[in-house]
């Protein structure tokens, strides 16, 4: 594709962004009437269907850049409804991601839930290979329906040693937010990697890392540090705001990153990112989670 063209669409696809997310913050009123149907739907099945069979109802969903993805209601409603993740964090780094020249880059995205990211990657790279991992396995199915050309999936955790880790089995409502926890009688223990050892087995030379594992970011990493140390790649993290949730992990795992020669930067509602001078900027944030992203500084 010619990068004008490709610039030009990737503009246009910022601005559809800045109209879903302005749309979300509406009253719920006008939530309502500008989308009568679906939220009728997704008002039946979180009150009444799902609190008693507690299954999911598959379905698939529009996602703003074009494509079809297999979602599980009610998780992923916000896209079924908008086609886009609609939490300002997820806005902002879909508009940095758009202004990347990602054509033919190999992406990781470690927490690939239904794969949401996953496609993105896939086209914003036009098919570059994209290495996707989700441990549980009901919503690792979902993930596998939507596996595009050039992608591999993988229903694993990414962790600082190959074996097992013991992990939470939320709901199907709540299926982002599994965590790795202290064995217990009601988790279950899945199976887990280094992504060294897989990458080394296939030569894989990762462009970005992108890590959404609540809380287990820092062990990931530790299991990835050979290609962190021989490719450099991009590295996003979703971190929790301290006000809300303990995120002494996930600043554990930055400042390991910035001893390696990392730059943390903060993305800004147009898609462009700034230096972070300290964590202080980290946590005054009003949100309750946000995307950062890394650069290796030489």
């Amino acid at each position: 594709m010619n990068q004008e063209l490709a610039q030009q669409g990737g503009n246009k696809l910022i601005d559809k962004l800045t109209d879903i997310y302005q749309a979300d913050q509406k009253s719920r009123l006008m939530k309502w009437i500008n989308n009568p149907f679906k939220r009728f739907y997704i008002f039946i099945l979180n009150r009444i269907l799902y609190p008693i069979t507690y299954k999911g109802k598959y379905i698939s969903a529009n996602t703003f850049f074009g494509t079809h993805m297999h979602i599980q209601l009610p998780a992923a409603a916000e896209i079924y409804l908008t086609g886009a993740k609609v939490h300002r964090s997820e806005i902002q780094l879909c508009k940095w991601l758009l202004r990347e020249n990602a054509i033919g880059k190999t992406f990781v995205d470690g927490g690939a839930h239904y794969g949401f990211y996953s496609q993105f990657f896939s086209f914003i790279s036009e098919n570059g290979p994209v290495y996707s991992f989700e441990p549980l396995s009901r919503t690792f199915s979902t993930l596998n329906l939507n596996k595009q050309q050039g992608q591999a999936v993988y229903n694993v955790a990414l962790s600082d040693h190959d074996g097992f880790v013991t992990m939470t089995q939320p709901d199907i409502k709540n299926s982002e937010a599994n965590e790795v926890v202290a064995s217990s009688e009601s988790d279950h223990r899945i199976t887990c990697i280094k992504l060294d050892t897989l990458f080394s087995r296939l030569n894989v030379k990762p462009d970005y890392l992108k890590l959404d594992i609540e809380g287990h970011e820092y062990e990931a990493l530790l299991g990835s540090i050979e290609c962190i140390r021989a490719y450099k790649p991009v590295i996003i993290l979703e971190i929790w705001s301290a006000a809300y949730r303990d995120n002494s992990n996930q600043i554990k795992a930055i400042e390991y990153l910035k001893n390696m020669g990392y730059q943390l930067y903060l993305i800004d509602d147009d898609g462009y990112v700034h230096i972070c001078e300290s964590f202080n900027q980290l946590n005054q944030t009003e949100l309750d989670s946000l995307n950062v992203i890394l650069k290796y500084h030489i």
